[in-house]
Parts: structure tokens; C-alpha cells; sequence
């Protein structure tokens, strides 16, 4: 994978490489699912806030009568997307739409994956519960 195709790591916080890129697809069972340009995902697991335009919607995938709103990110191209240190994540969409998640006491509130695996490597991090983010596979949050 090249290493534009890969989060950066910068000063403790991982800037995930999907600017300019296309929510192609939105998945909806237990998490919602945003699948980026059909080959990156954020998987969110636990409530959230999605911004449309000037309305704020709290999500909680476990209560499918709030995901309606997540439907709006059909099409949306992102602006930035940044992971921190303490496990929360923010994605900023062109056109005032933007996806806020805070890390989880006691779940891992989103994982994030990319790459098409087993055809290439791929990288995966993920909200580790209490705060912080594992990388890959490790079990230790970073």
C-alpha cells in the first residue's frame, strides 16, 4: 500500500488518508459503517454526532430510530479525517457535514480499516475502550 494510502502518524494523533475521497456506501446492524471510495472504513459502534449543515443528530446504532440522519453522508466527500491519542475521531466533510466520536468506558467505539485484504497489507486502528487507539493488531492502546 503506498504510504499516501496509510494514516500518518502525526505527534501522537493519525490523520487518516482520506481527503478528497467518497462515502460510497453506508452500512447499518449493530455499528454504522461509512465505506470510503470502496476500499477504507470507519465502523462506529458506539452513540455519536453527525453534523448536517447547521442540525446536530446524536446517533446510536443500537437505536435504529436515530440512524436516519447518518444516511445524509451518502455522496460526501471528506475534508479531513483525524484520529487522537485518546481514542476519538473526527471526519470533516465539504458542504458542513461532519462525524464526531469520543472514545467508550467500557466498548471500542470505532474501528477504522483500509486497504483490501488479503490483497494488500492494509492498516487498522481502532478506539481502544477507556480511551487511547490501537494500531494494527496490538492489543496495548498507543
Amino acid at each position: 500500500m503506498a504510504s499516501d494510502e496509510v494514516p500518518r502518524d502525526d505527534s501522537g494523533r493519525w490523520v487518516l488518508p482520506w481527503d478528497g475521497r467518497v462515502v460510497d456506501q453506508i452500512c447499518v446492524d449493530y455499528a454504522v459503517t461509512f465505506v470510503i471510495d470502496g476500499c477504507h472504513s470507519v465502523r462506529i459502534g458506539t452513540p455519536f454526532v453527525a453534523r448536517i449543515g447547521d442540525q446536530t443528530h446524536e446517533i446510536d446504532p443500537a437505536d435504529v430510530q436515530t440512524v436516519a440522519p447518518a444516511l445524509a453522508f451518502h455522496g460526501a466527500v471528506v475534508r479531513s479525517a483525524v484520529a487522537q491519542q485518546d481514542g476519538s475521531l473526527r471526519v470533516d466533510f465539504v458542504d458542513g457535514l461532519a462525524i464526531a466520536v469520543e472514545p467508550d468506558a467500557a466498548y471500542e467505539a470505532w474501528e477504522v480499516d483500509g486497504g483490501l485484504p488479503p490483497v494488500t497489507p492494509g492498516y487498522r486502528l481502532v478506539a481502544a475502550p477507556g480511551g487511547g487507539v490501537r494500531v494494527g493488531d496490538d492489543p496495548d492502546p498507543s
